[in-house]
């Protein structure tokens, strides 16, 4: 795995992909992401690399973590992304399985917010 820099996907809203594409959606941001490479200095890097993790879940707002996790051993640095899945009721294009994901509110402490208007 040679990518400097690359998109990992998790859900916690259980069955999502009866609904869902994940897969798809992972494949565009990584495809999006290398769009971006020119306009990082990826030289910087040395042997390390860019891992960002999108969660999706059941939550409030899009939260961006404030911090980069740094993990040594993996030569790669993680930049954590929340990002809400709307339910059937907040706007027609919902999925009722985010109804059975346990909710977690943002933090200001810990992510910059981005609010989100379904």
């Amino acid at each position: 795995m040679d990518e400097k820099i690359r998109v990992l996907i998790c859900t916690e809203v259980p069955r999502i992909d009866d609904n869902i594409d994940m897969r798809s959606i992972w494949m565009e941001l990584n495809t999006y992401v290398k769009t971006l490479e020119s306009n990082i200095n990826l030289q910087d890097l040395g042997e390390w690399r860019i891992l960002i993790n999108v969660l999706a879940q059941r939550t409030d707002a899009i939260g961006v973590a404030k911090r980069v996790a740094r993990f040594p051993s993996d030569k790669e640095y993680v930049i954590y992304i929340s990002t809400p899945i709307p339910d059937n009721e907040q706007v027609s294009y919902g999925t009722s399985n985010v109804k059975e994901a346990f909710f977690k509110e943002n933090n200001e402490k810990y992510s910059y917010i981005l609010v989100v208007w379904f």
